[in-house]
């Protein structure tokens, strides 16, 4: 039922009097005084408030408060007044009334004069509420009417002369209603059509109140997916009350009956089922409604986390499916962006509890799970598997570091692997320089025992020889580090040793050394004879040469340290031209092809040429003549000897000189006519002095003639 004022005039006329009060919203009590019109300005409609405030309306329309007209009202169950001077609300002829829990009546007027009246009503024992109609001549007038409406829904009256009786039926029903009022202005005759007696139908306001008043939240997770707001509800007037309340659009409802004691009440939304948005809530309005027009409202202030967003994990410093060497310390965290906040972040490692960061250190497979909670109860797991396998480690006790190879100088490789992962299959491996990686040993471990490793690799040929393979399979430089690296490697990824190194030189295959040093042996008239010894520095056999001006003189198988002799044999000493710079070389080469050579000069000195024919010319008789022809160049001062004879076999031949003759290319005739040997001969000699000739003597060729 609506908020609304009924009237009921003595001679029994209805009507509607809500329009000419105030608003009757939160109305709890009415009050009337009626001139002789409804509108008139000396009308005044009067209600009293929930908070305890008094507001009227003139019959004019204007409007204004009169609470402290009245008594003292915070005891107050109802008030009435009756109003005179409606012009002047001040005026002394103006009662401003209030009935208290008490049961007591007071009043005051409009010039503050106060008073009690509880004495001129009816038995108030029972009375919910009054209403007063005193007239012009005061409080004592036998005129005066002092009404009480009763518990039971009656209306009794009291007369000023102390007169009583019953008014129930003057006033329009009274069933339900709130409040009524009276305005008397003819007092002899109750049934006058200027008597108005009302009925307020002010509904009472349903009380609501809440017991849910924290934070909530919620998710899609079950046994977390209720929102609940809960509170309890009472109605005066005993109405069936529905409670409502919305949240992101969901509208949830109930209803509750017999509210005139406190019954609880609950309303819940499933974050699923009832599509709540992810987000946050708050100031929710929960509504009270009677069904009679009354609503109450409380807000919930708490806050509303629907969180449906899982936590993301995120883990550093492990992946999926690897292996890591000897150590690895995993981190790990976790964010919520669903609102809610995270509630734990936790990891197992093989089961038992792991603390971010810890560092793994014993070998095998290992599982971490990563859990997180949001306080929605939201949870994600993350799980990574991975291994931790212990690299091997590796002792190389030889070789020494900085050693010194020359050819066929081995160099020892030599030591041990250990890896404490039993069953891992161990390769001990080496390099030289950038080379190929080779194999040295490879075992499988039992845990404990090394796994032992040797190899001897010969240097020969600028190279590496492991057997007949080419370790590196490229010349090593001279006066350069070298790096052997050995390492070992087990059968699980990534598991490697420190890599141990040492630093060697080579030295390239050297040449033979032969002693003495290059130098020029002079001007000599005789062949020269040089000592010399030949030295290996790697005692590889080598071969000695000797030279003249590049010609060959003698090769022959080399002995180290032995002394050998170079000479020039007489018939080659004797076709070297005088005066000039020859050379005379030893070469020593061994079978690596590496050659050494030591350089001699020297220059012929000559002070003559001399010549004579090998083998005489035979002749039947003894020669007549004889012709020599010189192709030479003979320099002034040189002396010119030229002899023939034609008995060349005799044991001291008869020689003629025929010099003169050879100078100028003249025919000789023969002096000689005997001869000892057995049969005639010619011959021919020269011999040319140097003499004081300054100029070289030239000898090209020479011819003849005899007969």
């Amino acid at each position: 039922m609506a908020r609304t004022v009924q009237y009921k005039q003595g001679n029994g006329t209805q009507g509607d009097l809500t329009s000419y009060f105030p608003d009757l919203t939160n109305a709890i009590d009415i009050a009337v005084s009626i001139d002789a019109s409804l509108n008139s300005i000396s009308s005044l409609y009067v209600i009293r408030n929930l908070d305890g405030t008094v507001k009227y309306k003139h019959g004019s329309g204007s409007q204004g408060d009169l609470t402290s007209y009245f008594p003292d009202l915070s005891n107050a169950k109802d008030i009435s007044v009756d109003i005179m001077d409606g012009y002047t609300l001040s005026s002394y002829k103006n009662y401003y009334a209030v009935l208290n829990n008490d049961r007591t009546v007071k009043y005051k007027l409009g010039d503050g004069t106060q008073g009690d009246i509880t004495s001129y009503f009816p038995d108030l024992t029972n009375a919910i509420g009054i209403s007063i109609a005193i007239g012009i001549n005061g409080i004592g007038n036998q005129q005066n009417y002092y009404i009480a409406r009763y518990s039971d829904g009656t209306v009794k009256y009291k007369r000023g002369d102390g007169v009583q009786g019953d008014l129930t039926n003057y006033y329009p029903t009274l069933t339900n209603t709130k409040d009524f009022a009276t305005s008397i202005n003819f007092l002899t005759d109750l049934a006058s059509p200027n008597n108005f007696y009302l009925a307020a139908y002010l509904n009472s306001l349903p009380v609501i109140a809440l017991s849910s008043t924290g934070n909530q939240v919620v998710s899609g997770t079950a046994g977390k997916r209720t929102i609940t707001i809960s509170g309890t509800i009472s109605d005066a007037d005993n109405n069936t009350v529905t409670i409502s309340a919305s949240i992101n659009g969901k509208t949830k409802t109930t209803s509750l009956s017999n509210t005139s004691t406190v019954k609880g009440w609950s309303l819940s939304w499933d974050v699923v089922s009832d599509s709540i948005v992810e987000g946050t809530y708050g100031n929710i309005v929960v509504t009270a409604d009677d069904g009679n027009g009354s609503t109450s409202s409380v807000t919930y202030t708490g806050t509303i986390t629907v969180d449906k967003t899982n936590p993301v994990i995120t883990i550093s410093g492990v992946a999926n499916g690897v292996t890591y060497q000897n150590s690895v310390a995993p981190t790990f965290s976790a964010t919520d962006a669903g609102g809610s906040a995270l509630s734990t972040v936790s990891a197992t490692l093989n089961g038992a509890t792991y603390t971010s960061g810890t560092a793994i250190t014993t070998s095998g497979a290992k599982t971490l799970i990563v859990t997180a909670t949001d306080n929605a109860g939201n949870q994600s797991q993350q799980t990574v598997n991975f291994s931790i396998n212990k690299t091997p480690t590796l002792t190389l006790t030889s070789p020494t570091d900085n050693q010194t190879l020359s050819e066929g100088n081995t160099m020892a490789v030599q030591g041990s692997a250990s890896d404490v992962d039993s069953g891992n299959v161990v390769t001990t491996k080496y390099k030289i320089n950038n080379g190929p990686v080779r194999a040295l040993q490879s075992g499988v471990s039992n845990g404990s025992t090394p796994i032992s490793f040797a190899k001897s690799l010969t240097y020969r040929d600028k190279r590496l020889w492991d057997g007949n393979t080419d370790v590196i399979g490229a010349d090593l430089a001279e006066n350069t580090d070298h790096t052997l690296t050995v390492w070992a490697e087990d059968d699980q990824p990534g598991g490697k040793s420190t890599e141990v190194t040492r630093k060697f030189r080579v030295i390239w295959n050297r040449p033979p050394v032969i002693d003495d040093e290059n130098r020029d042996l002079g001007t000599m008239e005789v062949p020269p004879s040089v000592n010399y010894t030949v030295t290996e520095p790697e005692s590889n056999p080598f071969t000695v040469t000797e030279k003249l001006n590049g010609v060959v003189i003698r090769t022959f198988p080399g002995a180290a340290g032995r002394q050998e002799t170079v000479t020039i044999p007489q018939e080659t000493w004797l076709r070297l031209e005088p005066g000039v710079l020859h050379t005379l070389t030893i070469e020593a080469t061994d079978n690596q092809n590496m050659s050494s050579t030591r350089v001699f000069t020297l220059t012929r000195f000559e002070d003559e040429i001399s010549f004579e024919i090998e083998v005489p010319w035979t002749t039947d008789s003894a020669a007549k003549r004889v012709l020599l022809t010189l192709d030479m160049n003979i320099p002034a001062g040189a002396i010119l000897i030229a002899e023939a004879c034609n008995n060349a076999f005799d044991v001291a031949p008869t020689w003629e000189d025929i010099s003169f003759h050879a100078r100028y290319g003249r025919g000789y005739v023969f002096l000689n006519t005997q001869k000892t040997a057995t049969k005639w001969g010619v011959s021919i000699r020269v011999k040319i002095e140097k003499g004081t000739a300054s100029e070289p003597i030239e000898i090209k060729g020479f011819g003849g003639a005899f007969d």
